[in-house]
């Protein structure tokens, strides 16, 4: 069993860079225990040489269903397949040498599709992307990356294809930590969760206005 873990950079917490798979072991959880597995885990993994990694927030889903930090919980159960937010700051170390890169690729790039058929609806809170790829896919297979005003849902080794979909700039702004994918009975679902209610989606790509500019 396992739990996720989105990691995003302390100077734009907003913006996860990557999803990271980490086992679930017991299930029960402390904040310092959390934070030195991934620690542990980009150490391992995501080191180059001179990189020093601190997590400086973690964030869980509360009882109630809401985003709350892990420190003020004291400990706290994380569920099979739970999803959990890290804020991380990443240091150089000047004095520690970084290895040469081989010239060598190590593997072959991933190629990827992209997605044509998609649908969506407008709710009062979130904005529901239905991808119809069918039925099958599983949770491991799905890597998401949400923005301000972007998304983009990658599945890889589905039916021997790795498939892409997602959207440059949305008509309306989101937020990132509360948005999802889930596995739905047609393929995948991606929600967007409104950064206003009142926001009208009526196109899920940006159609600019008359006189609008590209910062809008």
């Amino acid at each position: 069993m396992s739990f996720f873990a989105h990691l995003a950079p302390l100077d734009n917490p907003n913006d996860i860079v990557e999803s990271i798979k980490l086992p679930l072991g017991s299930g029960h959880w402390v904040y310092a225990q959390l934070a030195e597995t991934i620690k542990a885990f980009l150490a391992k993994n995501r080191d180059d040489g001179n990189k020093v990694y601190a997590v400086r927030q973690l964030q869980i889903v509360s009882e109630s269903d809401e985003w709350v930090d892990a420190y003020s919980t004291g400990s706290f159960e994380l569920q099979n397949g739970a999803d959990v937010f890290a804020t991380l700051e990443v240091q150089v170390d000047a004095s520690r040498h970084v290895q040469p890169l081989s010239s060598k690729a190590s593997a072959k790039e991933v190629q990827f599709e992209t997605l044509k058929k998609y649908t969506y609806s407008d709710g009062d809170t979130y904005v529901k992307v239905d991808l119809p790829i069918g039925a099958g896919v599983q949770k491991e297979m799905i890597q998401s990356d949400f923005h301000d005003r972007s998304f983009e849902v990658r599945i890889l080794g589905f039916n021997n294809q790795n498939l892409v979909f997602g959207v440059k700039k949305l008509q309306c702004r989101i937020l990132p930590p509360d948005c999802s994918v889930r596995i739905s009975s047609k393929g995948v679902q991606v929600k967007l969760r409104k950064k206003k209610a009142d926001d009208n989606w009526h196109s899920l790509f940006h159609s600019p206005a008359i006189g609008e500019v590209d910062s809008d």
